[in-house]
């Protein structure tokens, strides 16, 4: 049986650009002030055109907290976002807004998709507050760095007096530094699609967009009172990419078999291949690696009351328990030694082009009476570290495969039956056609009088 566990959180890769102005995206665990549109409109249906402006952008950076992980290319995952932000721009940009695309369709993005994730600068600070401190009633909060400081960012510059926030110009605040960051309270889930620009490089990339308006009291008309207003304050303030993020994407793929061995035996096994292909880059951490799967558990159920296991083995894996009460195998794979970094030998994590295998027999608990179907199943279990402790570490992952399979009695075919008298016996002969596993006859005979059946002893 496999436990359903609540789902957790995400993340996401750093990338580098000169811009006037920096957006940062981070992937971020803790609790933030700002709320998050999951399900608002994208920037085209908001007056967005030729978004050609370059004062805002986003690069994504960190690996934080994921939920469920990457699977494969097809599979989704959940993040929690945040962002860190920079102006180096000579005037403020007013009412910021953050737009992902999760519509769950790889042919749009966050500038023409159905739906769009939105996150402002919130809360927003006093209009005098320019300098940085520890009293969010009178100064702001700019400058904590990612992931070290308080959960608990902003307030940020409110240069016009509203709800949503604004970017500061070039010169820095006194105690400030020269990023603020925002995080995002609730996650965001998208595709795990690996897209150009670029050939795919084995992480998950992500549609963006950032709004803004060059002049105070433009967006909302006259004053942002929430995300909802969020939105270009012309045609072109607004900015519109995909971007690279640091979340893996492997390509697992799942298989089992079954061998019969005798009557009652069966040799049974499961293979997962990683058909990930990238470069690695060996200085990043083997889990954040491209094309890695970490961390995952697999675990197979079966009826403890219907088979006992034995003969365990694995190959790339490694046995984590045996609940002979509940009926569930749990294994993980063990990561091979990678040909460019070396390393290896790490368990719950598998590199691109690694497969791992598992045996094991099942033996039916007594002779079969009649036909009986054996449970066999094998799901995968994320884990956002490789402890696998428990909830709400642990949720079942999209990838599963069954062997259930059904042992049912070889029933032989007889024909021509005869009896006849041989001295002081009876001598009963068939013919049979060419029967496989039969193990095993059973004679009865009718009484003349009950005509009851009874059994004849060999």
């Amino acid at each position: 049986m496999v436990t359903d566990f609540p789902r957790k959180r995400a993340a996401a890769r750093t990338t580098s650009v000169l811009l006037p102005a920096l957006v940062s995206l981070l992937t971020l665990s803790g609790g933030a002030r700002a709320t998050v549109i999951t399900n608002g409109s994208c920037v085209q249906a908001l007056g967005g055109q030729s978004c050609t402006a370059n004062d805002v952008t986003f690069v994504l950076v960190g690996l934080g907290t994921i939920d469920d992980g990457c699977t494969s290319p097809s599979d989704t995952i959940t993040l929690r976002l945040g962002a860190r932000l920079s102006n180096t721009t000579a005037n403020t940009r007013y009412d910021v807004g953050l737009f992902i695309n999760n519509d769950g369709d790889p042919a749009t993005d966050a500038y023409n998709g159905a739906s769009c994730a939105i996150e402002a600068l919130h809360p927003a600070g006093a209009t005098t507050a320019t300098a940085c401190g520890p009293d969010a009633t009178t100064e702001l909060d700019l400058a904590r760095l990612f992931p070290i400081g308080s959960p608990d960012n902003g307030p940020y510059l409110n240069a016009d007096g509203d709800f949503c926030a604004d970017l500061t110009s070039g010169e820095v605040f006194p105690g400030c530094g020269e990023e603020s960051v925002i995080e995002f309270t609730d996650p965001v889930t998208l595709l795990c699609t690996d897209l150009p620009p670029g050939l795919p490089d084995g992480f998950v990339d992500i549609p963006v967009c950032a709004t803004w308006s060059q002049n105070a009291h433009v967006v909302g008309n006259p004053t942002c009172d929430s995300e909802s207003e969020l939105r270009p304050g012309s045609p072109a303030k607004c900015r519109c990419e995909v971007k690279n993020s640091t979340v893996p994407v492997p390509a697992l793929g799942m298989t089992c078999s079954c061998t019969k061995v005798s009557e009652t035996e069966w040799d049974c096994g499961v293979t997962v291949a990683n058909a990930a292909s990238c470069t690695p880059d060996c200085l990043t951490p083997e889990h954040e690696r491209c094309g890695a799967a970490a961390y995952y558990e697999y675990q197979t159920d079966y009826d403890p009351a219907q088979v006992t296991i034995s003969n365990i083995s694995g190959s790339g894996s490694t046995l984590v328990a045996n609940d002979t009460l509940g009926g569930l195998l749990r294994w993980q794979p063990i990561s091979a030694v990678d040909p460019t970094c070396g390393g290896g030998g790490t368990q719950a994590l598998m590199i691109p082009g690694q497969t791992s295998s598992f045996a094991y027999r099942m033996t039916l608990v007594g002779p079969p009476d009649g036909a009986v179907t054996v449970i066999n199943d094998t799901t995968a279990i994320f884990s956002n570290d490789p402890v696998f402790a428990g909830a709400p570490d642990l949720v079942a992952a999209g990838l599963a495969t069954s062997c259930r399979f059904l042992n049912a009695p070889n029933w032989a075919n007889v024909s021509q039956p005869r009896a006849f008298r041989d001295r002081d016996r009876v001598v009963v002969e068939w013919e049979t056609g060419a029967e496989v596993e039969t193990l095993a006859w059973g004679l009865e005979r009718q009484d003349p009088r009950t005509r009851a059946w009874t059994a004849v002893a060999a």
